[in-house]
C-alpha cells in the first residue's frame, strides 16, 4: 500500500508531494512536473491533491478504476502544518474501503493520527531529498491495522475509471463542483454528506461503504433494536404454541 503526501509547514518552502511505501517504510520525493509521465502517482490521485477540494474526505477510483481513499487540507494549530494525504492499493480494494470506514468512524481520532505521523525535520536534514518532513512508521502502521481489524472480505465491484462514489466535506457541494466534475463521473449515484470536524463519527458513511460491495445487505442494525425484535419473535412464537396447543 502506498500512501501520497503533500504537505506544508509555516515559514517553509511550500507545498511538497511525496510518496511513501508501507511495507518497504520508504519515502520519496515527487516532482510535481514529472509524477505522472514517471508513472509515481496515478493522475487522478495527483489530481485532488493538486486541486482545492477544501477540508473533506474523497473516495473514488482512478483513471485504470483502482479505488483510492484521499483525506484533504488537515490543519494544525495556527497554520502550522498542512497535511494531504491519499491512500492507495491497486491490489487489495478491502484495504481501502476499511480505511475508509475507519476514518469516517473515527475521524476525530484517525485524523489526529494521520497529522501526527507528518513531522518536520531540519532544513540540514533535507538537501538531499527536497523534503522538509518525515514519516513516523508507527502511526501509519497503527491507522492500517486499526482499520483491518474491521476490514470487511467481501467481493468490491468494478466501477469505471474516475467514478466519485463518496465526496464528504464541510462544504457545499456547489463549491467544489467544477473541480470534482473536470474529473469525476458523478452523474451515477455517490454520497455526499456535509460533517462537523469536531464530531468523531460521519452520519450516513457506510451508503458508499454498502454501494462498493457486491450483494452486501445493510447489516449496521443498532443493538437495542436487534434484541428487541429477537424477543418479539420469541414471544410470538410462545403465543402461538399457546393457542394452538
Amino acid at each position: 500500500m502506498i500512501v501520497y503526501f503533500k504537505c506544508s509547514f509555516r515559514s517553509s518552502h511550500g507545498f511538497t508531494m511525496s510518496r511513501y511505501d508501507i511495507e518497504n517504510k520508504q519515502l520519496s520525493f515527487i516532482s510535481e512536473k514529472s509524477s505522472s509521465s514517471d508513472n509515481l502517482i496515478s493522475k487522478t490521485v495527483e489530481y485532488t491533491l493538486s486541486h482545492e477540494l477544501g477540508r473533506c474526505l474523497v473516495l473514488a477510483t482512478d483513471e485504470n478504476g483502482h479505488y483510492f481513499f484521499g483525506i484533504y487540507r488537515l490543519i494544525e494549530g495556527n497554520d502550522d502544518k498542512y497535511v494531504n494525504a491519499v491512500f492507495y492499493d491497486n491490489s487489495d480494494q478491502n484495504r481501502i474501503l476499511s480505511l475508509y470506514d475507519y476514518f469516517c468512524n473515527n475521524q476525530y481520532d484517525a485524523t489526529k493520527q494521520l497529522m501526527n505521523s507528518v513531522m518536520r525535520i531540519k532544513e540540514t536534514s533535507y538537501n538531499g531529498t527536497n523534503l522538509e518532513y518525515s514519516i513516523d512508521s508507527h502511526q501509519i502502521d497503527f491507522i492500517v491495522s486499526n482499520a483491518h481489524v474491521n476490514a470487511v472480505n467481501k467481493e468490491t465491484k468494478a466501477f469505471s475509471p474516475n467514478t466519485l462514489l463518496a465526496f464528504i466535506t464541510t462544504d457545499e457541494y456547489s463549491d467544489h463542483q467544477n473541480n470534482l466534475e473536470e474529473k469525476f463521473n458523478v452523474k451515477k449515484m455517490f454520497l455526499y454528506e456535509k460533517f462537523d470536524v469536531n464530531n468523531n463519527q460521519i452520519i450516513n458513511y457506510q451508503l458508499a461503504t454498502k454501494n462498493a460491495y457486491k450483494n452486501l445487505f445493510p447489516v449496521y442494525i443498532p443493538l437495542p433494536i436487534a434484541i428487541g425484535g429477537g424477543i418479539g419473535i420469541i414471544g410470538l412464537i410462545v403465543t402461538l404454541l399457546v393457542m394452538f396447543w
